[in-house]
């Protein structure tokens, strides 16, 4: 009989296939898709596909054996964020879209790791390189880096006309000029 020792493969890797031989009389000659036998009992730098092997002991008795070596599903990994406080530092939600039973290996950029699936992490205002690795139950990692934008606070301004300095006659109409920065709503309060 034959027993396969290893035969994983992540995507866009090549197999290697260790047979072992554990019946007959040794010397052993291994080989793939009915090529010639040889000693060694390792196959390697195979694609994901079918692939027939046999081991022929010294006695002329073999054994034979399919295999189908699968390319591991890819585990595009991919995270959401959001901004969940207005502070500077602010806090950072981390969603990632990687199911159960993926190993999480965040790297925040600054020093800061995490190996939670949703963790958070706080950012001073600006952009910032995330990375991710996730890690298949099969063992094949996957790795996406996005930047993370901090975005400005919002800076509250204004002018009015006539100025605040100036003496303002009753019955005279007041203008106000917005000058606010990094906002995308205003809210009048008189």
């Amino acid at each position: 009989t034959l027993d396969i020792l290893d035969s994983a493969i992540c995507q866009g890797d090549l197999a290697s296939v260790t047979l072992q031989a554990n019946m007959g009389v040794a010397p052993y000659l291994f080989s793939l898709n009915g090529g010639p036998g040889q000693s060694g009992n390792t196959f390697m730098g195979l694609v994901p596909g079918a692939y027939d092997f046999s081991v022929t002991d010294q006695a002329g008795c073999i054994d034979q054996f399919s295999l189908d070596v699968p390319e591991a599903p890819l585990t595009e990994p991919g995270f959401s964020y959001e901004v969940t406080e207005c502070s500077d530092p602010a806090e950072v939600a981390f969603v990632s879209n990687a199911g159960n039973g993926f190993t999480f290996n965040w790297d925040f950029g600054d020093g800061t790791l995490s190996n939670q699936s949703n963790p958070s992490h706080a950012f001073p205002v600006g952009f910032h390189p995330v990375l991710l690795s996730v890690t298949h139950p099969n063992g094949c990692t996957e790795s996406l880096r996005q930047t993370v934008n901090v975005p400005s606070l919002p800076r509250v301004d204004y002018t009015t006309e006539p100025s605040s300095d100036e003496v303002i006659l009753i019955d005279e109409p007041i203008q106000f000029k917005n000058l606010s920065d990094n906002a995308t709503t205003w809210q009048w309060d008189f």
